[in-house]
């Protein structure tokens, strides 16, 4: 019924990926796989865990970098092929269709202590295509933790707007280019065009979503320099 699903390079494997995967091992339910989209061979061995050679699964990113390499980009705002390796592992996973509810977790997440299986219930909701940590001061999504009930006519209309943006490089018309901005301008439009349904899981806070709302509870997203620390001081409510 459910998988996570991740992206990281080689380059990141001591700074996260490993701690990454070793954690989901431990603390997810047994009946969850994940799958790793990865440049390199495997560094950690185990049933739940499938690794998928990145570039034989989103050849798409490739074409991608080489089309637009005139394109003056920067670190985030304007990072388009710096963040094209997450949405193209979306785009590949996604269509793959494996369990009714796809989880994409960024690779510098941390599982802290077991998760109970019948507590994945609580992070989505019948009728509702998307579970994401949607902001209420800011305009972009939080995109750390997305997951996608693919059961839903909506969870296809969505990919194929994705798909969209990537592969006829219509991001390049928006004023950011990176894939929670991308994802948040789409979730917005199929709001008021489609009648999209969103769980919001961040509720009301702006600041960290991620683990001062309910994922906080289980997981730690070390963004930025809180990968130096292993920690996030925002996470006090559940610790």
């Amino acid at each position: 019924m459910y998988n996570v699903f991740t992206t990281f390079g080689p380059q990141h494997q001591k700074l996260y990926g490993k701690n990454f995967v070793e954690t989901f091992i431990r603390n997810w339910p047994e009946e969850v796989h994940l799958y790793v989209y990865y440049e390199k061979d495997a560094f950690v061995q185990n049933e739940r865990v499938h690794w998928l050679d990145y570039h034989t699964e989103c050849p798409g990113q490739a074409d991608f970098e080489y089309r637009n390499k005139h394109i003056q980009q920067d670190d985030f705002y304007k990072g388009a092929t710096r963040f094209s390796y997450k949405a193209f592992a979306w785009i590949a996973h996604l269509e793959k269709r494996l369990d009714t509810y796809n989880i994409w977790l960024d690779a510098d997440v941390i599982t802290t202590k077991p998760i109970p299986y019948n507590w994945l219930k609580k992070v989505h909701k019948d009728g509702h295509a998307i579970s994401a940590l949607m902001r209420q001061k800011t305009y972009h999504a939080e995109t750390g933790f997305v997951l996608f009930d693919n059961s839903t006519e909506h969870f296809n209309i969505f990919l194929e707007h994705y798909k969209d943006f990537y592969e006829r490089d219509l991001l390049f018309k928006l004023p950011q280019w990176h894939d929670a901005y991308i994802f948040t301008v789409i979730a917005h439009d199929m709001e008021k065009e489609d009648n999209l349904k969103i769980l919001n899981l961040s509720g009301d806070l702006n600041w960290h979503p991620f683990v001062t709302g309910i994922l906080g509870e289980y997981m730690d997203h070390l963004k930025g320099q809180r990968k130096k620390f292993g920690f996030s001081k925002e996470r006090k409510r559940w610790t």
